[in-house]
């Protein structure tokens, strides 16, 4: 079980990246981005598993996929 976690943004010009630690749980992010106005995810709602898993399975629901809004991936 990967316990990892930790969150931050980081602004650019006219968006803003999360950066999210591995053991996140995925659902948890997608509320946490909703509440600070953040889109993009929120069709991903209430899929199960942690934000590790997410671009392995590359998740995706109603029209919207991860690969979408994901930038990258650090071992």
């Amino acid at each position: 079980l990967n316990s990892l976690g930790g969150k931050k943004f980081i602004s650019k010009k006219d968006k803003v990246e999360v950066t999210v630690s591995a053991g996140e749980n995925w659902h948890e992010l997608v509320l946490f981005c909703v509440k600070r106005g953040l889109g993009g995810i929120e069709n991903l709602s209430l899929i199960p598993g942690s934000v590790g898993a997410a671009p392995i399975q590359n998740i995706g629901a109603y029209g919207a996929e991860l690969q979408d809004v994901f930038v990258s991936l650090e071992r």
